[in-house]
């Protein structure tokens, strides 16, 4: 199990290796050398030769020092590790370095006959997880450069783990991240800067710590501090556009727009394209966080300086203008485009009619059927405004239907002349629709409805719902409006049994056509109560007429 472990890290250092150069090493580590027996002069000979060597190595560093003897047997035995009765052990441990893995680290050796030599078996321990590694070193003999090379093997080794330290503590972060535990993040993104001498690697901690600050702590001054210092090591501008992007978050739009303009001062010239974004994202803070239209538009302009197809730029500037009732510099902007490239007309004729649309709606008091010009709050001039606007919203869908074929604008087209009250128009519109689209009949009976709505036109109402009938025999609801026609007509007053026969005549008349009607639908359509009471609501009048009829033929009249 403890080689699939030790295996299993390693493939995850190498893994972290291929990202980042792994440096460091290490404070508190404990390494015990050379485990021997007394009574073996030739091993204890080689053992303490080798330990000399290594402290005096040691001693050349200020990597290491010498530590205490029992403090260590006491360390190693409270940690579980029982170094062999009868062995001596020689501890160093690092001092200014960072930990590995926030735990000691123990390097154990055996020497052991091989021969006319010696080797020696190493035993690595991390005592924090328990894992081990072991390695041999062979082909010792007495001599010092040999036992030099042996040495020399062990803390070059010893040295390696330490950069696998830097890799883990890497990892940690990262997991603790992926988790949502930010501290325990951010404390192991701070433990890599003890040993990681890789500025890749600590400019990468410094960022991730930043983003902590600024999206879990919400602690400016803090993201602050931590990409400056990644900024300082990378000279990235992205960086330091980051804390810009907190002091918006942080509603410090001032400071957000000061830090953008120092930014991209550090920009190279010929970044066209980070220019524009940056110069688009000032005039965004100016718009959404300042509402101040004027700076936000020099600002568009300024991104639109250095890309002249920068699409979000255009977008926001077209908007703005229009906000700003500068529908001039609007069309003037998108026609720039469109001369740089046709191909985005599909693009921009939609939301130039959505817009004058939009524009058009915000005079009417109210949103449903029919005229909505006929609130009684709008004035001649805002009902002559809105007509303006809805005709050149028309225009462009006009334009659409030129450059899509799309015969869905038709449609859009209808409601719009149908809002305006411009029925002719309307019925056209949507007729056309129809050509393509049988199965959207409920556009040409709405129309009709919102014609017969109105009493001047309702001898066109019924002219069309004649010819609807015809052309659609199986729809429902030209009967209901030829039935409402012949409901409403009226004998202008009632003083002959004639007068009665004739208002019977338009009764009767009317319930033909609503059970025509009722016939082509189920009773789950939307047309079949209304059909349906409009029958009943007519037998009470006729029963009251025919018996008026009858009194006034008593009567002789």
């Amino acid at each position: 199990m403890t080689s699939v472990r030790l295996l299993s890290k390693l493939m995850l250092s190498l893994f972290m290796l291929s990202i980042f150069a792994p440096v460091g090493s290490a404070e508190d580590l404990r390494i015990a050398v050379l485990e021997f027996p007394r009574k073996d002069r030739e091993i204890e000979y080689v053992a303490k030769k080798w330990n000399k060597i290594i402290l005096e190595t040691i001693e050349k560093t200020d990597g290491y020092a010498l530590a205490d003897q029992k403090q260590l047997k006491k360390e190693l035995k409270d940690r579980g590790i029982e170094p062999l009765e009868g062995h001596t052990i020689l501890a160093v441990e690092a001092k200014q370095m960072g930990p590995i893995v926030g735990a000691d680290l123990f390097v154990m050796g055996k020497v052991v006959p091989d021969g006319k030599q010696f080797k020696i078996d190493v035993r690595i321990i991390d005592a924090n997880t328990g894992e081990e590694r072991t390695s041999t070193l062979t082909e010792v003999t007495k001599k010092d450069d040999s036992i030099k090379a042996a040495a020399s093997k062990l803390l070059a080794e010893i040295g390696s783990l330490q950069g696998d330290a830097c890799n883990k503590y890497l990892k940690y972060a990262v997991d603790y991240e992926q988790a949502g535990q930010w501290e325990d993040a951010f404390a192991n993104y701070e433990k890599m800067f003890a040993f990681c001498d890789s500025d890749t690697q600590k400019a990468y901690a410094y960022t991730q710590m930043g983003n902590i600050c600024a999206q879990q702590r919400h602690d400016v001054q803090c993201a602050k501090e931590n990409y400056q210092k990644a900024y300082e090591i990378t000279k990235d501008w992205r960086t330091l556009a980051q804390l810009a992007v907190i002091y918006e978050n942080e509603n410090q739009p001032q400071l957000a727009i000061q830090t953008y303009e120092d930014v991209l001062k550090m920009i190279p010239a010929d970044d066209i394209k980070s220019h524009a974004d940056l110069s688009a994202r000032i005039g965004m803070v100016y718009q959404e966080r300042l509402k101040d239209a004027q700076h936000a538009i020099i600002w568009y302009e300024t991104a639109l300086d250095h890309d002249s197809e920068y699409d979000y730029a255009i977008d926001r500037l077209i908007r703005l203008y229009f906000e700003n009732g500068q529908y001039a510099q609007a069309e003037a902007k998108m026609n720039k485009a469109l001369k740089a490239d046709p191909m985005k007309a599909g693009t921009w004729y939609p939301k130039f009619a959505a817009e004058y649309e939009e524009m058009a709606k915000s005079y009417c008091a109210f949103e449903g059927e029919g005229d909505c010009y006929n609130a009684a709050n709008v004035t001649p001039q805002q009902r002559q405004d809105a007509t303006a606007y809805y005709e050149k919203a028309i225009s462009y869908y006009q334009k659409l239907i030129d450059i899509t074929q799309s015969d869905h604008y038709y449609k859009v087209i209808g409601d719009i002349y149908r809002r305006m009250g411009r029925m002719d128009e309307a019925l056209v519109a949507y007729r056309t629709f129809l050509k393509n689209n049988p199965d959207q009949t409920n556009l040409y009976c709405q129309i009709i409805f919102a014609m017969d709505d109105s009493p001047a036109l309702r001898d066109q109402a019924l002219a069309e719902a004649r010819k609807m009938a015809a052309e659609y025999p199986d729809e429902a609801c030209p009967y209901f409006i030829i039935g409402q026609h012949y409901q409403r007509m009226r004998v202008p007053e009632i003083k002959t049994s004639k007068d009665c026969e004739i208002q019977i005549g338009y009764y009767e008349r009317a319930i033909e056509e609503y059970q025509k009607g009722l016939s082509k639908v189920t009773p789950d359509h939307w047309l079949y109560n209304t059909l349906k009471s409009s029958i009943e609501n007519l037998k009470g009048p006729i029963e009251k007429l025919k018996v008026t009829k009858d009194e006034l033929e008593w009567a002789g009249n």
